[in-house]
């Protein structure tokens, strides 16, 4: 027994004990969230004695610290992170959206519509009645309130997802800035195992950057990882590039993503694109069919008014006024008729007597007339269009993000089998290791035993 079996025993009690040190890892971190399993690698180390002495080998070395780490599988997940972020955002924009159209109760537009068009029949039957002008005239400003209040929902909701897109690119920078910091600290660590530990931070980083904008991370030869959005480098080692919201350039209003002077990059999802999609192709699409409601409304009432005659025998003037561009917001009842309802003009001609109701007449039967979608639907027609196109869009944005949570889900369990921790092999390594050490130790105290044994005879 000589001292190199001493040193043999010595690098198996230490490779024991790193091996005890990253399955303790593993266990502790069982339950972290992006945690990625390590596994100590070993190596036999070859006897440097080349005298021909007859040793067998030096003892056994800890080449590295592994991590079970699947690129191929990350990557995926990144990208599908970046999916889900932007049908969420849209999802719940619509949700809340749904709920601005109350039309399913007694308040909402169709309500208002046909209260209106009632009104102008109950003219009809008593046109020498102010009362029953001063009814139309209260149906209309009640069917103009409701346009106002469903466009000042639009408007608020509109407002929310401005707030949220400025708070997921301030998060968003946040995190690169984290991501090219740890690129820089573990740059400085090299291959050291206490690197395994930074590299998960990053790495959920990084998919937390998939959820907010779509980026994803790129492994790079000197252990660094960049974040690409498109074709952007928004992390190149230590270095980082920010997002930044600018102005649309078509409409001051609405704010866009830029990334080094480039608007809009392509690559860009998560929930700020979930946001601007919910803004600008959903929001912008409702408001556009509530403008051309309450335009066409306005517009055929007017046409029809001025072709009657009021109590006075005066000829009708417009009944509905709305400012160009923005229609549902400003459509209002003409001030002149408020302030004298015998101006409303239910008679057809001059002059006729005060039970003359056909131009009231003329004015209920436009809830008949094919005023919109190219001459195929009535006014009410159209809303009813309009309720059911948000009723679907929310559930088709509802239903995509479901299937969307339960891919990823699927992907994260995938992931987990191969690169999570089970604790039951975990507890197979303790023992295993924790053995090795014993019978390491074990063979030290031999080797020392045989030692005194030797020097006791020389003495």
């Amino acid at each position: 027994m000589s001292f190199q079996t001493l040193e043999i025993a010595r690098t198996a009690l230490a490779a024991s004990r790193v091996a005890l040190e990253v399955a303790s890892q593993n266990v502790a971190n069982a339950n972290t969230p992006g945690y990625v399993r390590q596994r100590v690698v070993l190596a036999p180390m070859a006897n440097r004695d080349t005298s021909g002495s007859g040793m067998v080998g030096g003892g056994v070395d800890v080449i590295t610290v592994q991590r079970l780490r699947d690129q191929c599988l990350e990557a995926q997940i990144n990208n599908q992170e970046g999916r889900l972020g932007e049908e969420k955002a849209r999802a719940g924009s619509l949700t809340r959206v749904q709920t601005y159209f109350s039309d399913l109760s007694e308040t909402g537009i169709s309500a208002a519509l046909g209260e209106f068009f009632n009104s102008l029949q109950r003219v009809q039957t008593t046109p020498e009645s102010v009362t029953a002008r001063e009814e139309v005239l209260f149906a209309a400003d009640s069917l103009c309130q409701q346009m106002h209040t469903t466009t000042a929902k639009l408007q608020e909701e509109r407002s929310i997802l401005e707030s949220d897109l400025q708070l997921q690119v301030t998060r968003a920078n946040q995190v690169l800035q984290q991501v090219a910091e740890l690129n820089g600290t573990i740059a400085t660590l090299a291959d050291s195992p206490q690197a395994n530990d930074l590299r998960v931070m990053r790495e959920e980083a990084i998919r937390e950057l998939g959820g907010i904008c779509g980026a994803g991370g790129l492994d790079m030869a000197d252990g660094s990882q960049d974040v690409l959005l498109g074709g952007i480098r928004l992390v190149q080692g230590s270095q980082w590039t920010p997002l930044s919201l600018v102005d649309a350039p078509a409409d001051p209003t609405r704010h866009v993503v830029e990334v080094a002077g480039i608007v809009q990059p392509d690559g860009l999802a998560g929930t700020i694109a979930g946001d601007m999609t919910a803004r600008d192709t959903n929001l912008a699409g409702w408001q556009g069919k509530l403008d051309e409601l309450a335009a066409t409304i306005a517009d055929a009432v007017n046409a029809q008014h001025r072709a009657g005659y009021d109590l006075d025998n005066a000829a009708g003037g417009d009944l509905l006024e709305y400012d160009a561009g923005s229609a549902a917001r400003t459509l209002r009842v003409s001030a002149e008729l408020v302030a004298e309802p015998r101006k409303l003009a239910a008679a057809g001609t001059s002059g006729g007597a005060p039970g003359d109701g056909t131009n009231a007449a003329a004015l209920a039967g436009l809830r008949a007339e094919k005023l919109l979608g190219g001459a195929t639907q009535t006014l009410e027609e159209f809303q009813a269009g309009l309720l059911y196109d948000v009723g679907v869009q929310t559930e088709q944005a509802q239903n995509a993000l479901a299937a969307r949570k339960g891919f990823v889900v699927s992907l994260d369990a995938q992931y987990a089998n191969q690169a999570g921790v089970s604790l039951d092999e975990e507890a197979v390594d303790v023992m295993k290791y924790q053995q090795a050490y014993t019978a390491a130790l074990k063979l030290i105290q031999m080797v020392d035993e045989m030692t005194e044994d030797v020097l006791g005879l020389v003495r």
